[in-house]
């Protein structure tokens, strides 16, 4: 069949980029309904849902020229991971033996990294009646170790060592694309940004306090 351009290349972009996040120009940005993501195999973009009954996303991979919807009619047991491991099948089998390397490391001095060390804590809750409950411990501590950063997410129990990409941009070694910055916000508190989660400076004995 002949195919035929629907939506313009600049309304794309826009629908891809953010223009409110503090921190911007991250591969996994949320721009018009259009969110990024950086897997192993690829940055992807899309969008996904859910409610009783059913588990959906449409997602394409910019950089593959390719795209796929994924539809599950159930929220049981076991579907979550159903649904990743679908959706790793799917991308295995689009991208082929194809593979786009990820942004290569940037070497940053460590006195430029050593700026962002210290204890951060969430400042756009998902649930906001229950965000004090979040502040009593810092939700990610930033440390310097062998002059790499390293996050500490308290929430997921996760540790992450960044590799740095440039301009206070950064990412996992084993992912596609940019997903943590840091800057500063409009009070002049060092931020951090991770995926969708925005992180404010809180020294930990003032949250304990």
């Amino acid at each position: 069949f002949r195919s035929r351009q629907i939506v313009s290349r600049a309304g794309i972009e826009r629908s891809e980029r953010s223009e409110t996040s503090a921190l911007r120009g991250l591969d996994v940005d949320y721009g018009l309904g259009n969110f990024g993501g950086v897997p192993a195999s690829g940055r992807e973009r899309g969008h996904s849902g859910g409610i009783d009954g059913f588990v959906s996303l449409a997602a394409y991979l910019p950089d593959y020229g390719v795209g796929y919807v994924l539809l599950l009619n159930s929220t049981g047991r076991g579907v979550q991971n159903a649904g990743w491991q679908i959706r790793t099948l799917l991308t295995d089998y689009l991208v082929g033996d194809r593979r786009v390397a990820p942004p290569p490391a940037v070497d940053v001095p460590a006195a430029e990294l050593r700026k962002w060390v210290g204890s951060y804590h969430i400042a756009n809750p998902r649930h906001q009646l229950f965000a004090f409950l979040q502040r009593l411990h810092a939700d990610a501590v930033v440390s310097l170790e062998g002059g790499r950063l390293v996050v500490d997410h308290a929430s997921v129990m996760a540790r992450l060592p960044l590799v740095p990409l440039g301009g206070a941009r950064f990412r996992i070694e084993r992912l596609s694309g940019s997903h943590v910055a840091f800057g500063r916000d409009a009070d002049g508190r060092r931020a951090l940004a991770d995926s969708g989660l925005y992180f404010v400076e809180e020294p930990a004995w003032v949250a304990s306090l």
